[in-house]
């Protein structure tokens, strides 16, 4: 409590000593909430701020509450091993220690019935079950490593089929899916480097880079067949290309990516980390467009130009 009524620590000087620790240990030990401890804050300290004073009180009544916790915790841990050290366990025992760890969460109307019926109760037999936002977030978080394979590689073959069919040829397909996959991959792998964990907001982050890349690639692709369609030289096409597509795939990633950029500057992690990987996820996609995907779709067309007959001049 004199920590909590330091002046550093309160704002502002606090007064009242160790009679106004006392009536507030009386007030919390009663059940007293912040408006209690305000009122008698208020009565050694007329002078402080009403607003002060309810700060105050609602950090006396945090860490009490906390330190409470951290007590019960112990507690609980305590009557765990007398249970597990122990064959047989008495009922009232087992039952008045789990009452003053957590009272409010224990309730004996829903005791089995087999139990009610026998004066003891063993180890072998008693089951208890973890609950509560922690075993909550547990399960999810199993299931988004198993539903983030699933879906990922679901939406990779339906991209490929559509990219197919807009592309009219499997090959094509096939080369505008690499830098989707590769930004994926390195999306993954920064995740593993930065050790950032997979949840439910950095699952997003590899949806969002196979949607943001098809754009990029259907725009390159396209307008690269155009322009090879003419009959220019490999690197007349290449820079038709980059003038027409280029330059609007860059920018757009660029505007897009410093958007996301300003998340990482948040106070929550989670919306840090979103911000941070989407607008890398952006750049990756962009770059590998312009850089990795025209290698390919050069590759390809000569080879295809070489099969039909015609010379291609370095």
């Amino acid at each position: 409590m004199a920590e909590e009524l330091d002046p550093d620590y309160a704002g502002f000087p606090v007064q009242g000593g160790q009679e106004l620790e006392r009536e507030l240990y009386q007030a919390l030990v009663a059940g007293g909430g912040e408006e209690e401890l305000t009122a008698i804050l208020a009565q050694y300290n007329p002078e402080a701020d009403l607003f002060d004073l309810e700060d105050l009180a609602f950090y006396i009544v945090d860490d009490v509450a906390f330190l409470l916790a951290d007590a019960q915790a112990d507690a609980l841990d305590q009557a765990a091993l007398q249970l597990a050290g122990s064959n047989v366990v008495d009922t009232g025992t087992l039952v008045g220690l789990l009452r003053e760890v957590w009272s409010s969460e224990l309730y004996l109307a829903e005791l089995a019935e087999e139990y009610k019926s026998y004066p003891e109760v063993t180890a072998e037999t008693f089951e208890l079950t973890l609950t509560g936002p922690p075993v909550i977030y547990e399960i999810v978080t199993d299931r988004l490593f198993s539903s983030q394979a699933k879906s990922l590689l679901f939406s990779l073959v339906l991209v490929f089929i559509l990219l197919m069919l807009q592309l009219g040829n499997v090959g094509l397909g096939l080369i505008a899916l690499t830098p989707i996959v590769l930004t994926v991959i390195v999306n993954f792998g920064v995740m593993a480097l930065r050790g950032i964990s997979l949840n439910v907001a950095t699952t997003m982050i590899a949806s969002i880079a196979i949607g943001i890349g098809i754009d990029y690639t259907i725009h390159f692709t396209n307008r690269f067949r155009l322009e090879d369609s003419n009959g220019a030289d490999p690197e007349t096409v290449l820079q038709e290309t980059f003038a027409k597509a280029g330059k609007a795939i860059i920018s757009n990633a660029a505007a897009v990516a410093l958007g996301f950029l300003v998340l990482i500057f948040s106070s929550t992690m989670t919306v840090a980390y979103f911000g941070g990987l989407t607008a890398l996820t952006m750049l990756v996609s962009a770059l590998t467009a312009i850089t990795l995907l025209p290698s390919l779709l050069l590759l390809k067309s000569s080879k295809t130009k070489v099969q039909k007959g015609v010379v291609i001049n370095d």
